[in-house]
C-alpha cells in the first residue's frame, strides 16, 4: 500500500512539473517565433504586404524569416522585385542553416545557371558540392564550376584550384589540374559571345 501511493505522489509530482515548466514556455514566447507565425498566417491568407512587414523587422534575426523575405523579394510578392538582393538574402538564410531557403537557392540558382547565368553556376557547383541539392555526383558538381570558370568567372577557378590543390570533396589532389585552374582565374573575362 505505501509503494503505491509513493508511486501514485510521485507521478502525481512529475505531471503537476511537467505542467509547470509546460506554462512557462508558454508564458516565455519568443517574440521573433510570434512574428514569423503571424507572417506565415498572412502568406497563407495571401496578405503579402502584411507578412513583408512583420518579416522585415526580424529577418536579420530569424533565418527562416530572412528566406522567406528573400523569396517575396526575388519574386516581387507584395514587396518590388529586386532579384539581386532577394537571392542574397536567400543564399544568407541558407548558409545560416535554413533548409528551406537552401531549396529555393538551388531551385532559382540552377533555372539562372541553366540560362548561362555565371555566377548561378558557381552557386550551383558550390552548392551542389556542399549537399544542398541532395545526393548529386560530385562530378556534375564540378561540371557547373568548369563551365563558369570557362566563360572567365574567376572565382569558379579559385575554387576548383582549391579543390584540386587539396584534394576536397573526395576528389585525390591533383597539382596539374591546380595549376590549371590557378592559371585560368588569373585571365581576364572573355567578353560575352553574340
Amino acid at each position: 500500500m505505501k509503494i503505491t501511493r509513493l508511486v501514485v505522489l510521485s507521478l502525481i509530482i512529475c505531471v503537476m512539473f511537467l505542467f509547470s515548466v509546460n506554462g512557462e514556455e508558454t508564458e516565455k514566447k519568443n517574440p521573433l517565433d510570434e512574428a514569423l507565425g503571424d507572417a506565415l498566417i498572412a502568406l497563407v491568407n495571401k496578405d503579402y504586404e502584411k507578412a513583408v512587414k512583420l518579416l522585415e523587422p526580424i529577418a536579420d534575426k530569424n533565418a527562416r524569416a530572412k528566406g522567406i523575405l528573400g523569396r517575396m523579394i526575388y519574386m516581387g510578392t507584395g514587396i518590388e522585385v529586386d532579384t539581386n538582393k532577394g537571392m542574397a538574402m536567400i543564399m544568407d538564410a541558407a548558409r545560416q542553416g535554413d533548409e528551406e531557403a537552401k531549396k529555393n537557392a538551388v531551385d532559382l540558382n540552377h533555372q539562372l545557371a541553366k540560362n548561362g547565368d555565371v555566377k548561378a553556376m558557381y552557386n550551383m557547383g558550390h552548392m551542389c558540392l556542399n549537399g544542398w541539392g541532395g545526393e548529386i555526383e560530385s562530378g556534375q558538381c564540378l561540371k557547373w564550376l568548369e563551365d563558369a570558370a570557362n566563360l572567365g568567372h574567376s572565382n569558379s577557378a579559385k575554387f576548383l584550384a582549391h579543390i584540386y590543390k587539396n584534394g576536397k570533396y573526395g576528389l585525390a589532389a591533383d597539382q596539374n589540374k591546380a595549376t590549371e585552374w590557378t592559371q585560368k582565374a588569373q585571365q581576364p573575362p572573355q567578353a560575352p559571345q553574340k
